[in-house]
C-alpha cells in the first residue's frame, strides 16, 4: 500500500479496498486506535461504506475512460462523439420509399405534413406537397412523419449551434429528407465541415438528436440576431418489411402500392467501432485499397466492404465487394445510387465495379468433453 494514501490506487474492487482499509485501521495506535473493527461493529460498517463508495467511484472512472476508446466504447453517445471527431458522420435510419396509387373522388391539395395514409402503425407521407386530381393518382411517398422546428436567433455571434432533440426507440431522423431555411430562404446542409462555404450550414448527428451549426460567412452561412432558422425533417422507422403490412389511405380509395426501397436501419455500434479510424485515414479519397473499403462501408445500410486485388495489367478498374446489413443484393436502381455516391470520392477516370457477395458453406465440427463427475 502507498505511504501517501489509505488504499492502493491500483485497487478497484470492494474486497481489495476493504482489505486496505482494515490493514490501515488495525495499524493505528495510541489515541487513534480503533476497538470496533470486528465484523458487525459500527467501525466495520463504516469501513464497508467507505470501501463501497471507493469501489463505485473506481468503476465509474474506469468505465468513463473506456468510453473514450472507439474499440472499447459501449454507449451509442460515446461512439457518435468519437466518430464525429474522426470525421465520420454516423448514418441515421433511411426511410423506405414507395409509389402509392389511389383513386381520388375529388380535386384536393395535399400538404405532406398530413399523412396520406398508414401502413401498419406508421404514417405514409408525400415526399412533397402536391395537388391530387380526381381519379387515379400515382404518389411518391416515404414512410414516416414530417416535423418542423423553428429557432429565433438570439445573437449575431459566429458559429452558433441549434439543437434538434430526438430520442425515440421506434423512429429516427432521416439524414436524406431534411431541409433548412433562414428567413424563409432555403439553405443547403452538409454533414462534412470541410465542405462548408458561404451558402451552406453544418448538420451534426448526435445520438439523441441533431445539431445545426451556422458559420462566419466564409465557413458556413452566418446568422444575425432575430433571424429565423427553420429545420424540416422526416422521422422514420427506417427499414420496414412493407409487403407484410396492411395499407389504408386518408384520401379516395387505395389501389396499389409499389416499393422502391425498403429503407435502412441506423449504423450499428459494431459498424461505428469498425469504421471510425479507417474512414479518418481515408480522408474521403479512394486511393489505397483500405480507402476503397472504408468509403464504401460508409454508405447507409452497409456493414462491410472489401477491396479485391486485380491483375496489375488491368488499368483503371477498382473492384469492391460489399455487404449490406440484411445481405441483400443490389438491384439496378440501388446499384446506380451507390455509383453516384462513390463518384465524389474515386480517382478521376477510374471505373468502380461492385462485386455481389456470395454465401459460403461452412462445416462445423463440435467436440464435447465430459467428466465422470458431471451430472448428465
Amino acid at each position: 500500500m502507498s505511504t501517501n494514501c489509505l488504499i492502493n490506487v491500483d485497487n478497484i474492487s470492494f474486497v481489495d479496498i476493504m482489505a486496505d482499509l482494515t490493514s490501515y485501521v488495525q495499524g493505528l495506535g495510541g489515541d487513534q486506535a480503533w476497538v470496533d473493527f470486528f465484523k458487525g461493529s459500527a467501525g466495520y460498517t463504516l469501513q464497508e461504506l467507505i470501501a463501497g463508495g471507493a469501489a463505485y467511484n473506481s468503476y465509474t472512472s474506469m468505465v468513463s475512460k473506456q468510453e473514450t476508446y472507439i474499440l472499447e466504447a459501449r454507449l451509442r453517445s460515446s461512439l457518435f462523439n468519437i466518430c464525429n471527431v474522426l470525421g465520420y458522420p454516423p448514418n441515421r435510419a433511411k426511410s423506405p420509399t414507395l409509389s402509392l396509387v389511389i383513386n381520388s373522388d375529388s380535386l384536393v391539395y395535399w400538404n405532406r405534413d398530413d399523412p396520406i395514409g398508414y401502413i401498419g402503425e406508421y404514417s405514409i407521407s408525400l415526399k412533397a406537397s402536391q395537388t391530387i386530381i380526381e381519379g387515379l393518382n400515382t404518389l411518391e411517398c416515404v414512410i414516416g412523419d414530417w416535423k418542423e422546428i423553428e429557432f429565433t436567433v438570439g445573437s449575431s455571434a459566429e458559429y452558433q449551434d441549434f439543437y434538434v432533440p430526438w430520442e425515440d426507440e421506434k423512429l429516427d431522423i432521416d439524414n436524406e429528407y431534411i431541409e433548412a431555411y433562414i428567413n424563409g430562404e432555403s439553405v443547403e446542409l452538409t454533414r462534412f465541415p470541410e465542405e462548408l462555404n458561404s451558402e451552406n450550414i453544418l448538420e451534426v448527428n448526435k445520438f439523441d438528436g441533431v445539431v445545426i451549426i451556422t458559420g462566419d460567412s466564409f465557413f458556413g452561412e452566418k446568422v444575425t440576431i432575430n433571424d429565423i432558422l427553420r429545420y424540416k425533417y422526416l422521422v422514420t422507422p427506417g427499414y420496414l418489411d412493407v409487403g407484410k403490412l396492411s395499407t389504408n389511405v386518408n384520401q379516395g380509395k387505395f389501389e396499389e402500392i409499389s416499393i422502391a426501397h425498403q429503407g435502412y436501419p441506423a449504423d450499428s455500434l459494431a459498424k461505428l467501432r469498425a469504421i471510425g479510424a479507417g474512414y479518418h485515414a481515408a480522408r474521403r479519397n479512394m486511393v489505397t485499397p483500405n480507402d476503397h473499403k472504408y468509403v464504401l462501408m460508409a454508405y447507409t445500410g452497409m456493414t462491410s466492404a472489401s477491396y479485391i486485388e486485380t491483375d496489375t495489367s488491368e488499368c483503371c478498374v477498382s473492384r469492391i465487394a460489399y455487404l449490406f446489413w440484411d445481405e441483400h443484393l443490389l438491384d439496378e436502381v440501388e446499384r446506380e445510387d451507390v455509383h453516384i455516391y462513390l463518384a465524389d470520392y474515386k480517382i478521376a477516370g477510374y471505373k468502380m465495379e461492385l462485386v455481389d457477395p456470395e454465401k459460403v458453406g461452412i462445416e462445423v465440427e463440435i467436440t464435447l468433453v465430459g467428466t465422470d463427475a458431471a451430472d448428465y
